[in-house]
């Protein structure tokens, strides 16, 4: 199976890298293909232009929204890991998604308020988030709800690509304990053996 991951976090000793590091360890170590997309070492530009908008129509994508379309389209699964900031994906990873996910790639609109699915149509999508707030905090506050309405259901499953697990990891930073990453880590483990067992 191919993987495309794609991470978002500007500091490499970051948790989200190490949970990065261990999921692509479990995934390949499973005999899986990987492509790994640092959108901060790859200094990505998240600012969409005008030819970025209308790409969906002329065909005329830029050099580098193009290479991501293909790294897509070469993709059976893909994963976003990223911090929650603001209730939202980083801005860098917002900006990846608006620029690639376009109409006339990943969706096209059809009679009225249907839509139909592109070139992305049967994809599924691991998001692996961190916050620091607990699990308990995101899931009794209504915050996970509301991401998996903004992210899940009106981003990735508008463009027909199945989003099969949203693990949540929290407290990280300064509240983060030995125990607590241990658990963390375990859930990675254990994600991919069930969802991607090698094989």
């Amino acid at each position: 199976m191919k993987h495309l991951v794609v991470v978002a976090h500007p500091r490499p000793e970051s948790f989200n890298m190490q949970l990065k590091d261990l999921y692509v360890s479990c995934l390949e170590k499973s005999g899986h293909d990987v492509r790994i997309r640092d959108l901060y070492a790859m200094g990505f530009n998240p600012v969409a232009t005008p030819r970025d908008l209308a790409a969906g129509h002329t065909g005329e994508y830029e050099e580098d929204v193009r290479i991501e379309q293909d790294h897509f389209i070469w993709s059976d699964v893909i994963t976003f890991i990223s911090p929650v900031w603001w209730m939202a994906f980083p801005a860098i990873l917002k900006g990846y998604i608006e620029r690639i996910l376009v109409e006339g790639f990943a969706y096209a609109h059809g009679v009225g308020k249907q839509h139909t699915a592109g070139l992305v149509e049967g994809k599924r999508c691991m998001i692996i988030s961190t916050s620091g707030s607990t699990l308990e905090n995101f899931e009794e506050s209504g915050k996970m709800s509301a991401l998996a309405v903004t992210q899940d259901q009106f981003t990735l499953e508008f463009c027909n690509i199945e989003v099969i697990e949203r693990l949540h990891f929290g407290p990280v930073g300064s509240r983060l304990t030995d125990e607590l990453a241990r658990n963390f880590f375990n859930a990675v483990e254990a994600a991919v053996e069930r969802h991607f067992p090698a094989g």
